[in-house]
This record gives structure tokens, C-alpha cells and sequence, in this order.
């Protein structure tokens, strides 16, 4: 069984290249899948699959999960920034402790 983030890793050019040796179609590469069926390919051993597949499986919850915070950071920047500047919203009595390497 081939697992789907193993195909949703990217591939190095190497990987590309040889590829590229099997693909057909003028304008755009192209893989078929009788092409794809005379392919050897390496399958690790099943305990090695699930480490990777655990492995992936949490870096992409790690992505979605930060992905969906950064849109959240975007929308309340973007809500609160014109306030600020036109001065709606005072925050010149609000104790802000600034470290001094941000500053």
C-alpha cells in the first residue's frame, strides 16, 4: 500500500529527472499508468512506514495548525491595524511590557 504523504513529499531533481525518462506528451509531461505499473519502486518495511507515516501525519497537523493561526493573525492585524492609526483604539494606558530586543 502506498501512502499519500509519501506522495505528497516533494521530490528532489534526481527524482524529477529520472521521471522525465518515462514521460510522454508534447507540451507537458505526462505519466500514464501503465507507465506508472512497469515502475520499480522501494517500499520500506511496514514498522518503517508507520514511523514516517506517524511522523508526517503530525507535521502536517503542525502545518493546518499553523496555517489556521496565521489567517486568524492576518484578520485581527488587518481588523486592528486601521484602528490603531486613526487612533479608534487607545492603547497608550495599557501596560505593554516591550522586550528591549524588540524594541
Amino acid at each position: 500500500m502506498v501512502l499519500m504523504e509519501l506522495l505528497v513529499v516533494p521530490m528532489n531533481t534526481t527524482m524529477k529527472m529520472e521521471l522525465n525518462k518515462y514521460a510522454g506528451g508534447a507540451a507537458q509531461p505526462l505519466l500514464t499508468q501503465t507507465t506508472l505499473k512497469k515502475l520499480q519502486i522501494v517500499v520500506p518495511p511496514d514498522d518503517i512506514r508507520r514511523k514516517y507515516d506517524s511522523f508526517v501525519e503530525n507535521l502536517l497537523a503542525q502545518l493546518d495548525n499553523l496555517t489556521y493561526k496565521n489567517t486568524n493573525l492576518r484578520r485581527t492585524r488587518d481588523l486592528l491595524l486601521p484602528k490603531l492609526i486613526s487612533g479608534e483604539v487607545d492603547v497608550e494606558k495599557l501596560d505593554i511590557n516591550i522586550p528591549r530586543d524588540a524594541a
